[in-house]
């Protein structure tokens, strides 16, 4: 149903924690594929080799490379609510594509700057915003009132 891009990996250990939240939903048949893009250091190309991570040099080969048409894109660094899966099965059956899936805050710094978020988005937008396809600009693109995924 959903493919996965992680736009960067900061470090082994956030990435291998998103990876694990990620296990349940791949299983369940929700996540299909995990793409990395970006350059990574050593544990991160092993840990990407171990649990059949794709690895992609931008968010435009990542995006033609996802087996799915409907793209969650997540930083590595998200803290993923235990019921992040119900939340995009509930969000999928109401509104296909597009939304703000928001991360867990962890501690009071986190919580006054925003804790990190995921963006639900399709392949044509992250084609269309180019390489220069951020987190970010994907989430302006979906506008003001953009769903979030609870």
């Amino acid at each position: 149903m959903l493919s996965v891009i992680i736009p960067s990996a900061d470090g082994a250990d956030p990435l291998q924690r998103l990876l694990a939240a990620l296990v349940p939903a791949a299983v369940d048949g929700l996540v299909r594929d995990v793409l990395l893009v970006g350059a990574a250091d050593a544990a991160c190309d092993q840990l990407c080799e171990d649990s059949g991570v794709v690895r992609a040099g931008d968010m435009t080969a990542a995006a033609r490379s996802a087996r799915s048409d409907r793209i969650l894109v997540l930083p590595a660094s998200v803290r993923l609510a235990h019921d992040w899966q119900d939340a995009m099965k509930r969000h999928l059956g109401r509104a296909p594509v597009g939304g703000v899936l928001p991360g867990q805050a962890d501690g009071l710094a986190e919580r006054l700057r925003g804790a990190a978020y995921g963006v639900l988005t399709t392949r044509e937008r992250i084609l269309e915003a180019g390489e220069g396809a951020t987190i970010a600009s994907l989430r302006r693109d979906l506008g003001r009132m953009a769903a979030r995924i609870r």
